[in-house]
């Protein structure tokens, strides 16, 4: 995004943002649904499409159950009579409940036949949906592979942290506008977000084996202080490793966030399924 679009700070170096980087936004990305594509339940693959095959399925052997009924209760005696009222109280039953019997096979028929003529009507949208469906389990991988600890601490450089940082962000915060900072002279932020009427910054540090203390905090106090910001993040593998009292003084004074490997896989974790 460029920095003219990012009225939410009210400064900005110019050419702050890395032009080279293109965020996926994945975690943005809502996972598909029948309403969206003006499907009913019944006319997508699933429950209710199987019980309604099965009622149909129901109707159809009730109706032939009738039928074989009909058959047994009706006696064609050898002059070729119908006897079946030979037995008036016999015969009144019978056509109760075969009359009974079949009002329900035809109502269950009519209605399980007029689900499937939809279910055919809705080809097209279904077909789209199933689409929809397929694109969105290649991001509900990509998710899952973020959402454990081990991509975060092992699969990653300092320039692909501060990306995955970027994406996870916009999906934490719930917005499009997030910025990766250029790797030179980033005046100490290397994620900057506008989210609502919120200003924030972040800064990310994948180092393994080097410290991380109170000057690290405090140099991104200094930083959401001159970028006017609302909260500040300190996106860490594994936390702040030295003077731990002083750093959380300065975080809670100073409205920052300190982030962990732990913190992050879990934040990952809460917006999987989203």
């Amino acid at each position: 995004m460029e920095e003219g679009a990012w009225s939410c700070f009210a400064r900005l170096p110019p050419g702050l943002a890395d032009q080279s980087i293109t965020l996926t936004l994945n975690w943005l990305k809502p996972k598909p649904l029948p309403d969206e594509f003006e499907l009913k339940p019944d006319e997508v693959e699933g429950q209710p499409r199987r019980r309604n095959l099965r009622m149909r399925a129901l109707s159809i052997g009730m109706g032939a159950l009738l039928a074989l009924s009909l058959l047994t209760v009706t006696a064609i005696d050898v002059t070729g009579r119908v006897a079946l009222f030979s037995q008036p109280q016999a015969s009144v039953f019978g056509l109760w409940a075969a009359a009974s019997m079949g009002l329900i096979a035809f109502t269950l028929f009519a209605q399980t036949s007029a689900a499937e003529a939809r279910y055919r009507r809705a080809a097209p949208r279904r077909v789209a949906y199933e689409e929809a469906v397929r694109r969105f389990s290649v991001i509900a991988v990509w998710r899952r592979t973020r959402a454990k600890t081990a991509f975060w601490s092992s699969k990653l450089d300092e320039a692909g942290f501060e990306r995955e940082v970027a994406e996870l962000l916009a999906g934490h915060f719930k917005t499009g506008q997030v910025m990766v900072t250029r790797t030179v002279d980033d005046y100490g932020v290397d994620v900057l977000i506008c989210a609502g009427r919120q200003r924030i910054v972040a800064q990310c540090k994948q180092w393994k084996g080097q410290r991380i203390g109170a000057t690290d905090v405090r140099a991104l106090a200094g930083a959401k202080a001159y970028f006017g910001a609302d909260r500040a993040l300190l996106v860490t593998l594994s936390g702040p490793t030295e003077d731990k009292l002083q750093c959380a003084d300065i975080a809670d004074a100073q409205n920052l966030e300190l982030w962990d490997g732990a913190y992050i896989a879990a934040a990952a974790r809460a917006m999987q399924d989203d």
